[in-house]
């Protein structure tokens, strides 16, 4: 980086108009757009200067359309004038700060919008531009998912107590401890119970894995349909 001399270039602006535009409510984009209007206007001694919204939109980094939609706003609040002459866009800024609308729009975390109230912050897209969701509430939909995840993860774990054989619990999937949790803990304590009970009168089983029973195989114990082979059948007829 070479060193910063005013030598090298500076713009003059006067203290009042920079005291005025601290008072102001003006969102970062309208903030830039003052900056680079006063870098091309006074920064070469002018009072105007042809800027495009292309020029501004690189000069700043956003799409025109937030460029256009922001001089408009900035305009309507007189403290700036811009006029079209042909394909040229004329831009002056205007240091009667007494002109100022300073009330114009809604303030919104520190921010103005022309008449929209949005729920951004320095930084953020608002749901006014361009229809897309703020990162705040992005945060509420992470949050919102978080906290049905701790449920999810809180119910396996009370239904994993219940289990007989705790083997290959890391091997049950998201997917499988989501549909458990859509099923409810009655029924699938039911399963499990039931399960508990057909290992009771088939005492030659063995417990199949946790993760076994739990990635799907609890689906055959929702209702008790084994009945202990080990059970003696009792014949009708006498013993001759």
């Amino acid at each position: 980086m070479n060193d910063v001399q005013l030598e090298n270039g500076f713009t003059r602006i006067a203290n009042e108009i920079l005291d005025n535009i601290a008072k102001l409510k003006l969102s970062s984009t309208q903030h830039s757009i003052i900056y680079v209007i006063w870098r091309y206007t006074y920064g070469f001694n002018r009072k105007e200067h042809i800027i495009s919204l292309s020029f501004l939109a690189k000069a700043i980094d956003t799409d025109k359309r937030n460029i256009q939609r922001e001089l408009k706003r900035l305009e309507n609040r007189q403290i700036i004038r811009q006029t079209l002459n042909g394909q040229q866009r004329i831009i002056a800024f205007n240091k009667n700060y007494n002109q100022w609308d300073k009330f114009n729009g809604e303030i919104t975390n520190g921010e103005l919008t022309n008449g929209e109230i949005t729920n951004s912050t320095d930084g953020e897209i608002t749901n006014s531009t361009d229809g897309e969701i703020t990162n705040q509430e992005r945060k509420k939909e992470n949050i919102k998912e978080n906290s049905t995840s701790n449920l999810i993860n809180d119910l396996f774990e009370e239904l994993w107590k219940l289990y007989p054989n705790k083997k290959g619990k890391s091997t049950v999937s998201k997917k499988s401890k989501q549909v458990i949790y859509k099923i409810g803990i009655d029924k699938m304590t039911t399963a499990i119970n039931n399960y508990k009970q057909d290992l009771q009168a088939n005492t030659w089983k063995q417990a199949m894995n946790g993760s076994t029973f739990f990635n799907s195989r609890y689906e055959d114990y929702f209702e008790i349909n084994h009945v202990s082979e080990e059970l003696e059948t009792t014949s009708i007829y006498p013993e001759l």
